[in-house]
């Protein structure tokens, strides 16, 4: 990467050069997967004190938004014997940029994989260089916000999850 140098009062910063052709289009933060041991416990967390609302929910699965929200999840909680961040779901623009973005990381050594995944249009599997596991995909169904349902708020009532810290 080329670093150029901002000269700024007390010292020196690196600014990266921007990319105006990326190889594909990130659009925004998706969703994020986590699994749970308790999904029960879990589902109560996430609605009743962080105001979440169900989406869809399976014996191993519940789909989560806020209420502002009209893509089908945000959150994904998925049973599971180990608690982990699944995957990172991030929308790409198109269906072309979910080939570009299969393309540039196979050719990154990568190993991107299609997978079939509920609730949404075609997925990319793959993890970046530092092995945060990923997920892209470019559509996914369209519900009804609730945002102004005012009788169903509860807890917290988020409105949206809309960006991740990853460390």
């Amino acid at each position: 990467m080329n670093i150029q140098f901002a000269f700024l009062p007390g010292g020196v910063m690196p600014i990266p050069v921007q990319v105006f052709d990326p190889p594909f289009r990130i659009t925004r933060a998706s969703h994020a997967i986590l699994g749970v041991r308790d999904l029960k416990a879990s589902r109560a967390f996430y609605t009743d004190v962080a105001g979440l609302v169900v989406t869809t929910e399976t014996a191993d699965a519940i789909y989560l938004r806020g209420i502002e929200e009209a893509c089908h999840h945000s959150l994904v909680l998925r049973r599971s014997e180990t608690r982990d961040a699944g995957r990172i779901g991030l929308r790409v623009l198109t269906e072309t940029d979910l080939d570009r973005a299969f393309d540039h990381f196979a050719d990154a050594g990568l190993g991107p994989c299609w997978a079939e995944v509920p609730n949404q249009g075609r997925t990319l599997h793959v993890s970046d260089p530092v092995g945060t596991p990923l997920e892209l995909c470019a559509q996914m169904p369209v519900v009804r916000r609730v945002l102004t349902r005012f009788s169903t708020w509860r807890g917290g009532a988020a409105l949206r999850l809309d960006h991740y810290q990853i460390l």
